[in-house]
């Protein structure tokens, strides 16, 4: 795409490859979420020409989450837990496309071998970087999460950073036991 379309657009050509409407489009690039507006042009964001986009549908109902909103001056103030558990099971998402499409890069590598064979150490000790990358910004939204308050009584929270964590503990998990090495 040119650069100066805009995200907007972008989304409607992804819209017209997968079905997915615009509006319920979260967008992620080397494994991280964009926060993007819909008229940024792409020479302004931090795609890069021949990026790969992962994208995730959310569901419509999905504004309707179950976030406490108190009236204040005629202006509504969301709970800032609710943003933030949603901004990390967001995160996890995109780690967990992120330690898979790893898995496939290394069976990949292990299967067919790099484009030049002498690359193949250097190839491998990339990938096994990216591993560990990843195992660090798995670790890293750990203790996030940890520090993340939610009083006592306040159990639908409570319940989502306990799967939040245990997710996270999963795709970690996963990560780990990704076998990266040349033959």
């Amino acid at each position: 795409m040119p650069p100066d379309n805009t995200v907007l657009q972008l989304k409607e050509t992804i819209q017209s490859t997968t079905g997915i409407d615009p509006s319920q489009q979260v967008l992620f690039c080397r494994a991280k979420l964009l926060r993007l507006k819909n008229k940024d042009t792409l020479e302004k964001t931090d795609i890069e020409s021949g990026s790969i986009i992962t994208v995730i549908k959310i569901a419509k109902c999905a504004t309707t989450l179950s976030c406490k909103k108190e009236r204040r001056k005629s202006s509504f103030e969301v709970d800032k837990t609710c943003i933030e558990l949603g901004n990390i099971e967001i995160q996890v998402l995109g780690f967990e496309t992120e330690s898979l499409n790893l898995k496939y890069e290394c069976l990949v590598l292990a299967e067919k071998g790099p484009i030049f064979p002498d690359d193949l150490k250097l190839e491998f000790k990339q990938v096994k970087s990216k591993i560990d990358s990843l195992k660090l910004q798995l670790e890293s939204l750990l203790d996030t999460l940890d520090k993340l308050k939610i009083s006592q009584e306040n159990l639908d929270y409570k319940t989502r950073k306990k799967k939040l964590v245990n997710k996270i503990i999963t795709v970690l998990d996963q990560t780990e036991k990704i076998q990266c090495t040349s033959q």
